[in-house]
């Protein structure tokens, strides 16, 4: 699990837990953020910058011996890791930076990057993805109002609308995989936002028509 300064391994039962490492010791302002397992159980996980903003956080990966890599550098906030059905590409968005890049990914580390979706004409930031079975992928928008999908070629195919602004990240759930499951935000929302959309910070579930991937566990 990812806790704000760092990484524990907790038992499937969660009655057991071994802190693993600190996230960025040298930097009081970075916290981890978001992450996911890849399709070999390795778990990837970058930071943001609370404090600032400024881009001097990473992404990294805890491998199945509980060894840790970095992945990317000069992150100012980490968010929609998530993994092609294959395992071949990584999605992952630098939310300030308002695009989602996709990496080829490797054993070794990341590929080139190239970017898969542009979302400077869109309302809300990029949080947190996920994928679906046809290699889609689901993103939440900060400040949106929305989740959207996005097809192979990055162009939209689908937008869900919430009443609220604040979507957060979006998994798929259910005995078929076939329920969207979306998290979102109250943070930062005064008692007017709150007038506006008392449902902020509640989890919406809808049906889009397509189902998910389960994610692989931990492998360590």
């Amino acid at each position: 699990m990812a806790f704000a300064d760092g990484v524990e391994l907790w038992s499937g039962d969660l009655l057991e837990a071994q802190r693993l490492f600190a996230f960025e010791p040298g930097n009081a302002d970075t916290r981890l953020n978001d992450g996911r397992t890849d399709r070999q159980g390795r778990f990837v996980v970058g930071g943001m910058n609370e404090a600032s903003g400024d881009p001097d956080s990473s992404v990294i990966r805890v491998n199945a011996d509980l060894g840790v890599e970095t992945l990317i550098d000069g992150v100012a906030c980490a968010n929609s890791t998530c993994f092609s059905p294959d395992g071949s590409v990584m999605y992952f968005a630098d939310t300030p930076e308002r695009r989602i890049r996709a990496y080829a990914y490797r054993q070794d580390g990341l590929g080139p990057a190239r970017v898969f979706a542009e979302m400077s004409a869109e309302p809300g930031l990029p949080d947190g993805s996920c994928v679906d079975i046809e290699g889609g992928v689901w993103n939440a928008e900060w400040e949106g109002g929305q989740v959207v999908r996005y097809g192979l070629d990055g162009r939209i195919t689908h937008r869900v609308t919430l009443p609220v602004p604040k979507a957060t990240c979006c998994a798929f759930g259910g005995d078929d995989l076939a329920t969207l499951f979306i998290t979102t935000s109250r943070l930062m929302s005064g008692a007017e936002d709150l007038e506006r959309a008392p449902l902020s910070g509640s989890l919406f579930a809808i049906r889009p028509g397509v189902r998910g991937v389960a994610d692989t566990p931990f492998a360590g």
